[in-house]
C-alpha cells in the first residue's frame, strides 16, 4: 500500500529557504542544511561533465536540487515533468558513514534522469517527458541511472550472478515494473537493470 500523503507534509511555514547558484544547478535548502547544501553543490558540478558527456546532452536550463529535512526518510527522486531533483537528507551529510559517497550516488543517479528526460523533451514526440516514462522500459531508465551513479560493486555482482545460476533472472514484464515491487524484488530489479545496461555499453 502506498503511503498516504497529506497537505500538512508540504506546509512548513517555519522553514526559511535559501539558494546556492552554481554554473549548472540551483540548490534550494532551508536552515540547518547549509553543510549538506554546499556539499551537494560541489558534488553536482563534479558529476555534471561525465554524465552529460556520456549521454551526449546538456540541459538548456540550470537543474533545481531541493534539499529537505522534514521527513523521516533519506534518498532522492526526480520529478519527470518539472525536472527537479529532491533529496531527503539528514543534517550530517556523512550520515554516520564518514563518507560523502552516498550523496554522490544519489545526485548522479537523479541527474541522469534529468538529462534523459530533458533530451527526450527536445525530441519530436508530444508530451515528451511523460512519454519517456510510458515508452522507455523501466530497466533502461533505472539501469542507466544506476550505471552513471554507482560502480558495479561486489554485492551487485554476487546477487546477479547467483540469480543467473539459479535461473531467477526477472522476465521482461517484471523488469518493466520492478519499481512497484516491495523489498528485495525492487533491489534485485535495480541490480539486474544495471547489469543489462553495462552489457549493452
Amino acid at each position: 500500500m502506498a503511503p498516504k500523503i497529506t497537505l500538512a507534509e508540504f506546509n512548513h511555514p517555519e522553514l526559511r529557504w535559501k539558494v546556492i547558484e552554481t554554473p549548472h544547478f540551483l540548490i534550494h535548502y532551508h536552515q540547518g542544511e547549509e553543510t549538506f547544501a554546499y556539499a551537494s553543490a560541489r558534488i553536482a558540478e563534479e558529476v555534471y561533465p561525465r554524465i552529460t558527456s556520456d549521454l551526449g546532452y546538456q540541459p538548456s536550463q540550470k537543474t533545481p536540487i531541493i534539499i529537505e529535512n522534514y521527513n523521516d526518510t533519506t534518498g532522492g527522486y526526480t520529478s519527470t515533468l518539472t525536472g527537479k531533483i529532491v533529496i531527503q537528507a539528514q543534517s550530517d551529510p556523512t550520515r554516520g558513514s564518514g563518507s560523502l559517497s552516498w550523496i554522490r550516488e544519489v545526485i548522479a543517479h537523479e541527474f541522469t534522469h534529468v538529462v534523459t528526460f530533458a533530451a527526450i523533451q527536445e525530441s519530436v514526440f508530444p508530451l515528451r517527458r511523460l512519454i519517456a516514462n510510458l515508452v522507455l522500459p523501466m530497466w533502461f531508465i533505472e539501469g542507466l541511472a544506476q550505471y552513471e551513479g554507482e560502480e558495479l560493486h561486489s554485492l551487485k555482482r554476487m546477487v546477479v550472478g547467483d540469480e543467473a545460476r539459479q535461473t531467477t533472472i526477472m522476465s521482461e514484464a517484471d523488469l518493466a515494473a520492478f519499481y512497484f515491487f516491495e523489498g528485495w524484488g525492487r533491489t534485485s530489479g535495480y541490480y539486474q537493470s544495471d547489469s543489462f545496461i553495462r552489457y549493452i555499453f
